[in-house]
Order: structure tokens, then sequence, then C-alpha cells
């Protein structure tokens, strides 16, 4: 929800500095929900400064791979950089709970930037700061609905995605035999969809399809996938965790980029 409202993909520029400051695990879903969401130019310069002192995320992302010229750094709450990155940030989201005077510090360095505070209950002592561009998010009357915690259009979609695929190239077609793995694929896939119909009048099918394979590399990586040739000759080998297509999407084998191709056209129109 936090994304589709910023919004970036209709933003007219190709280049972002953002702060994401926390260290729970909506902090960890912010980064990696943005890495799958914020592709919308092969010439895009996306720089993340993730500001959290909790080690599981840079383990977790220690092989990420962004393929293309996007970042992704770290600072702990005690390294002075961030200071830096505040200020030079676009926008800066605080997805943790912190204190008011962390608060006020965060607004008088970010200047004109926009921040973004993850505030479940109105009335909150920030929400009566008087000054800063300051944006509440995650309102309890606004996520806490029946849509937003099943997700059904959004669930729908993505079975329909794997019923496809299903008919395609013959896996599982019944979506409550799939493991989790395999339907949060189907899931970042149709989220990114809207994106892409968003990006009709704006890129060309071939960058889509390029995009779109750099979110399913991601996705990979995010799970802990690795490029690598499995000896049984196939694309993928589940228990060692690698995949052979995890390369650019121009070294891709021209069958793969059509595979490409075919998965931005069902999911723009799902």
């Amino acid at each position: 929800m936090l994304w589709k409202e910023i919004s970036l993909w209709n933003k007219d520029k190709n280049e972002f500095n953002i702060v994401v400051w926390g260290s729970n695990t909506l902090s960890g879903e912010i980064i990696c929900t943005g890495l799958q969401m914020n592709l919308f130019s092969n010439k895009q310069k996306m720089k993340y400064c993730f500001v959290t002192d909790n080690s599981n995320f840079l383990i977790r992302h220690s092989e990420l791979n962004l393929m293309n010229g996007d970042e992704l750094s770290y600072l702990d709450y005690k390294n002075p950089e961030i200071w830096d990155a505040v200020l030079n940030a676009d926008m800066i989201i605080v997805s943790d709970v912190v204190d008011v005077e962390t608060m006020q510090t965060l607004v008088v360095k970010a200047g004109e930037s926009k921040i973004y505070y993850y505030s479940p209950v109105e009335g909150d002592a920030i929400s009566h700061l008087s000054f800063g561009n300051v944006v509440a998010f995650g309102r309890n009357e606004t996520v806490l609905t029946d849509e937003n915690i099943r997700c059904g259009a959004l669930i729908r979609k993505a079975k329909k995605l794997n019923e496809h695929y299903a008919k395609l190239y013959g896996s599982e077609k019944d979506w409550n035999a799939l493991s989790g793995f395999l339907k949060g694929s189907n899931i970042s896939a149709s989220d990114f969809g809207e994106v892409l119909s968003m990006l009709n009048e704006r890129i060309g099918e071939e960058e889509q399809a390029e995009l779109e394979h750099i979110r399913w590399c991601r996705y990979m990586f995010l799970n802990y996938y690795t490029l690598g040739t499995p000896a049984n000759e196939k694309n993928r080998d589940d228990d060692k965790r690698i995949h052979k297509n995890l390369i650019d999407f121009s070294e891709l084998d021209p069958k793969e980029r059509v595979k490409d191709v075919e998965a931005i056209r069902i999911t723009k129109v799902l």
C-alpha cells in the first residue's frame, strides 16, 4: 500500500534516494517489496539506504544482485553518515517506532523532503509536530480491512497467473498444492503487473520484459537463490537453491526472453 501511494513509477524522474529507517519486520518488507515494485525504466538509479541495527537483514541480502543501476546500502543508528543520507534523500520512510526527539532531528535534516512514518493509531505525539513535511502511513482504519488482510483481488490474479503457467509449461495447477515460495512468486508478479499496466505508454514491451526479468531475479535472490547451473541440466535445483537464469536479460536464451514477454502480457490483463 505504501509504495502504491508513493507511486514512483508516475514521477517524472528516474533517480531517487530513499532512506528506510527501522529494524522491525515491517522495515524489511518495505525494502523487499520496494525492490520488486519500483522498476519503471532500464535507465533508473534507485539508491536505497537501510538504516537499521538488525544484522539479519544484511545477512539475508548479502547475495542480492539488483541486476541494474540500483543500489542498496546499510548504516547502523550509531553511524554519523546516516545524517548525510537523510540530507540527500528524496524521501525518508520511518517504519519503526521512534521517539519525538529523533523524529524532530529527522525533520530538520530532511528539509523539504517528505517523511513517511508508520503510525497505526491517529493522535500520536509525532502528528502534532508543527513543522516538516511529515505524512503518516499504516493507519489501522485503512490497513485492517478484509480486502487488505485477505488480498482477495491480488490472490485471484495470482491464481489466474499460475493457471496460465500450468497450461503453458505443465506445472502444478492447484493453488493449494503450491509451496509458499511459488505462491509468493505468482503474487509478486501479479502485483508488478499493475505497475507495468501504468507504464504501457511510456516504455515498450521489450523494456517491460527486461524489468519483469529483474523483478523475478530479485525475488529469487531475496529467497536465497543464487546463480548456478544444476547438474541435472534443468534450469533450477531447488535443493541447492540455484538457478541458471539469474543473469542479465541480454544474456538470456531467446526462448527465455520470450517467456518474459509472455509474462508481462498476461499479468497486465489479469
